[in-house]
């Protein structure tokens, strides 16, 4: 579980604060509730309009393909300029959520149907901007967690990392667009409109402004079909001492906590879920991929991967409403590493024959394609992408992308392709920081692959003919059938979230503290 990068996880263990606004403090596990106001073609997460992108990696099935986005494709895309640039306080490690929202209450956003980006930041605060002008509708601080003392083997202060997934729900009768999005453990529902916290959550169970041993580096995903918001938890850092990694069913509405599983209940510690679950509501099951797990050895805790800790480094398919297991798959012996995470989150796309297959990359430099009907049987097939390793710039931590219809590149074509970043790479006798490849989804065929200076550790995203990647600072626009690079914008600051393609933009955050709107 080496130090990772977001949204994969940054962890090492350590005493920490939870700075909370007051009117959170002292309550005990509680729920705290302020206002009442069929798989390759699942729908986002709401009934969007035009062109949003309401949740992290566009839908619940996380294929990061926004399908409506038509403002500009591989023509336009060399004449794209920044058209405004909202600084935080903090850095910005998430794929914004953009949406439509009606009746917004302040006047910057006001109207029947103004987008609006959704991110959070490292100061703790969660923003909503004018998508089109760059104006702030609002901010809702919502918790900062902090290392005391600070110390130099971790990071010192984390916000928020978790992207929005906003939705339309009914509370006490009334439709409602909501805000989901974790800090530190805890699970926030906010009024799109107005910011407001509608309630909030500690998964962790501990008191609201104490330790927690958890942290939601996810994302929540919005099943409409019964109404649940999936999260998950891992470790702050690194874990030495007793850490639950868990997956929690929560009521979209009132918040009520309807299921939950920690993967090493009652032991020191277990693996933790740093990507965000995956629903398939035609199958009524949540997937996850989970972190290494501990194992005791020469006296101290050592970082494991293995039968001892048999959830651990593991593809897992839960039961929807009671989050059972139902069947799982475990790395092998011969590809485990101590530190091999599934820092990643899955990703459905269509199989042969009416099949749902699953993609996941590993630390170890792995991607894995499971048909999901036969899960514990492993891969359909398997490939080396990254050179792997106990570190997280060596390995796979972002998710893939996947695109439904046929990509053709140097002679070969396919139908259905997923495209992969990757962490340090070696291409021919040439080592890369990172690489972005293109393959034939239901064979793992290459179509192309190429390196990067920089580190790949967000996930591509793709619309309208073009791929969004980033490595290292730089977000970069190319052809999705070839990889030609169009477009490329340096921020001077790392870019660990991916790109959201939406209201006829490209919109992107940087650890240098501020979002970009990208457009012709």
């Amino acid at each position: 579980m080496h130090q990772k990068h977001a949204p994969a996880g940054h962890r090492r263990v350590g005493r920490f604060r939870l700075a909370i606004r007051s009117a959170r403090l002292g309550v005990l596990g509680a729920l705290l509730v302020l206002g009442s106001a069929a798989l390759a073609g699942s729908p986002p997460v709401h009934a969007a309009t035009a062109d949003d992108w309401p949740t992290y990696l566009y839908g619940a099935n996380h294929q990061s393909d926004n399908v409506n986005f038509t403002a500009f494709g591989i023509s336009g895309a060399p004449g794209l300029k920044t058209k405004w640039r909202y600084t935080t306080g903090g850095s910005i490690e998430s794929n914004p959520a953009v949406a439509t929202v009606a009746n917004a209450t302040a006047p910057a956003c006001a109207g029947a149907s103004t987008p609006i980006a959704f991110f959070g930041a490292w100061d703790g605060d969660l923003y909503a901007v004018n998508a089109t002008t760059g104006a702030l509708c609002w901010r809702t601080f919502l918790a900062t967690d902090v290392l005391s003392p600070p110390s130099s083997s971790c990071l010192n202060a984390l916000g928020v990392t978790s992207s929005p997934t906003v939705a339309t729900v009914t509370i006490a009768g009334v439709p409602t667009q909501v805000v989901y999005v974790g800090a530190s453990d805890i699970l926030f529902a906010l009024a799109a409109t107005s910011g407001h916290v509608l309630w909030q959550v500690p998964l962790a169970g501990k008191q609201v402004g104490t330790f927690s041993p958890a942290y939601i580096w996810s994302s929540p995903t919005y099943a409409p079909a019964n109404n649940i918001v999936y999260t998950s938890t891992a470790s702050f850092c690194d874990a030495k001492s007793a850490t639950d990694g868990g997956v929690y069913a929560l009521d979209a509405s009132a918040g009520t906590l309807k299921a939950s599983i920690q993967f090493a209940p009652n032991q020191a510690p277990g693996p933790g879920v740093w990507g965000s679950p995956t629903v398939s509501p035609s199958q009524g099951i949540v997937y996850v991929a989970t972190g290494n797990g501990f194992t005791v050895s020469n006296g101290g805790v050592q970082q494991f991967c293995g039968s001892k800790q048999p959830l651990s480094c593991s593809v897992i398919a839960l039961n929807w409403t009671t989050l059972a297991v139902v069947t799982q798959w475990q790395v092998p012996t011969s590809q485990a590493l101590a530190d091999g995470d599934f820092g990643t989150t899955p990703v459905l796309f269509p199989g042969p024959g009416g099949a749902t297959w699953l993609g996941a990359g590993n630390k170890n430099g792995w991607y894995y394609v499971f048909d999901t009907a036969a899960l514990a049987a492993g891969p359909q097939w398997e490939k080396k992408m990254a050179n792997g390793g106990n570190n997280s710039v060596d390995g796979i931590l972002a998710p893939a992308a996947y695109y439904a219809g046929t990509v053709s590149s140097g002679g070969n074509s396919c139908t259905g392709a997923l495209f992969i970043a990757g962490g340090v790479t070696t291409l021919g006798h040439t080592s890369f920081g990172g690489s972005i490849a293109a393959l034939c989804a239901l064979t793992g065929l290459s179509l192309w692959q190429q390196g990067t200076s920089g580190h790949m550790l967000a996930a591509p995203t793709l619309a309208n003919g073009l791929l969004a990647d980033e490595q290292g600072g730089t977000v970069e626009l190319r052809d999705w059938s070839s990889g030609a690079l169009l477009f490329h914008l340096t921020s001077g600051g790392a870019m660990h979230g991916a790109a959201s393609f939406a209201n006829g933009r490209l919109y992107i955050g940087s650890a240098n503290q501020s979002l970009y709107a990208i457009g012709p």
